[in-house]
């Protein structure tokens, strides 16, 4: 996953070199307050301990909701992005010659508020962010994979209704008229443990674990003050 990021970066880096042709005066669209909406998808799994035999991996969701930015200095700004965030991971258990029995998925949806700056780079084509992001639970169900037919459980009651995670990304900016728009990749990693239960069997989860995970996002952002000069 972490050369899925690199090559994701990279991309972005590349991108961004190949626009650098743009111009922007200190009274133009990066020194204005923005705000717009944001949306992607996120590759999400957990991590920590795991029953004997078992191990996690990540299932793709989606996010969206608002994004805002506030500038506090050249090519630095300050942003809020609050969104529902769908997660979701699978614990997979290995018998043995790649047969996988007993496999359970969850589903974790949240209200999470990314805090951010985001530092402009490369002639403030691309930049570069980092935050924190808070997390609160909204529902958590699980199924057994295999078996269609079986109810999904509801597990909110074993997961924390708290999450606290840190990320790191990149992106490129893209002027499109008045908008702005920010294609961005995105890493977390989480710091609080999502387990709030007790007596973990091969039927649940186990009692430490985080969630984290990878995210691309796209985001069109309207500044609040002045118009958008044309190129």
């Amino acid at each position: 996953m972490r050369l899925i990021l690199l090559y994701l970066l990279s991309f972005l880096f590349l991108l961004g070199a190949g626009v650098n042709a743009q111009t922007e005066s200190e009274s133009d669209i990066i020194n204005q307050p923005m705000i717009g909406i944001t949306g992607g998808l996120t590759l999400n799994s957990f991590s920590g301990d795991a029953p004997k035999n078992f191990g996690y991996s990540g299932t793709a969701k989606f996010t969206f909701g608002l994004n805002g930015e506030i500038p506090i200095g050249k090519g630095i700004k300050i942003g809020l992005q609050p969104r529902y965030l769908q997660s979701g991971t699978k614990l997979v258990y290995d018998a043995g010659k790649d047969v996988y029995i007993d496999s359970l998925q969850a589903d974790l949806n949240y209200i999470s508020v990314p805090v951010f700056i985001k530092v402009l780079a490369f002639n403030n084509v691309t930049y570069f962010t980092s935050g924190v992001d808070l997390g609160f639970l909204m529902k958590a169900n699980m199924k057994t994979i295999q078996n269609d037919t079986t109810p999904d459980k509801d597990i909110s009651s074993s997961i924390q209704k708290f999450n606290l995670q840190v990320f790191f990304g990149a992106g490129v900016r893209f002027r499109i008229g008045l908008p702005e728009l920010n294609i961005e990749a995105r890493y977390s990693v989480g710091f609080t443990n999502a387990y709030n239960g007790e007596n973990a069997t091969v039927t649940s989860f186990p009692a430490r674990f985080t969630l984290g995970g990878f995210q691309l996002l796209a985001n069109i952002n309207f500044p609040l003050t002045k118009s958008a000069k044309g190129r």
